[in-house]
């Protein structure tokens, strides 16, 4: 299946007839979702969004008007996998967003600029061992980056970026004692190579 949907303002068009002159904004958006089913075992979901404003600011008579514009996408999937002959369930998760936005004139020297980007992956398994006893593991990557240029608004500053990212890996078991408790001891690991940090979390919820 598939499920899609898309918008582009035009207020600006009519405006134009009523005031004689342009509306300076704009804006618009895009959606789209996907579901496929391979197989009797499995499902793969993806989904995507992208928006854009845009609209000047200043005296919009002057020579050259400033301009701000920002814009976002994101995306993400998900593959569930549930085996015939295995108890087991399993998942695999992928997400991507990022944010731009700018002033000043589009593509000019002094334009500035900054963006905001991350992405995610993981995946989880569980395995039903029996009536009393699941276990369950997992790990995740997230890298964030961030990049700007200002050099057009301050004086000695340049272009400029970070990129920091961060890896996580848990195991946890299940306990049902029938008595209405529940116990999950576990523990996790997670990891920053760029901040050259490591921790260890033991938990018992």
């Amino acid at each position: 299946s598939l499920l899609t949907n898309a918008r582009l303002s035009t207020v600006e068009l009519g405006a134009e007839q009523l005031t004689g002159r342009d509306l300076p904004y704009r804006f618009g958006d895009a959606f789209a979702r996907l579901h496929v089913v391979p197989g009797a075992t499995s499902q793969l979901s993806a989904t995507g969004i992208y928006t854009f404003d845009r609209g000047q600011v200043g005296d919009p008579e002057s020579a050259r008007p400033d301009e701000v514009r920002w814009s976002n996408l994101g995306g993400c999937a998900r593959l569930l996998y549930l085996p015939v002959d295995v108890r087991l369930s399993g998942e695999v998760l992928l997400a991507y967003s990022r944010l731009i936005t700018s002033l000043g004139v589009e593509g000019a020297d002094d334009e500035r600029r900054s963006q905001l980007g991350r992405f995610d992956g993981g995946f989880n398994l569980r395995y039903y061992v029996g009536r009393s006893l699941d276990f369950s593991m997992g790990g995740q990557v997230t890298t964030i980056s961030t990049a700007s240029r200002l050099d057009g608004l301050f004086q000695n500053v340049d272009v400029s970026g970070r990129t920091i990212t961060e890896g996580a890996f848990f195991v946890e078991p299940e306990f049902r004692t029938g008595f209405g408790l529940t116990l999950r001891p576990g523990f996790r690991v997670t990891t920053s190579p760029n901040q050259s940090l490591a921790f260890f979390e033991p938990r018992l919820p």
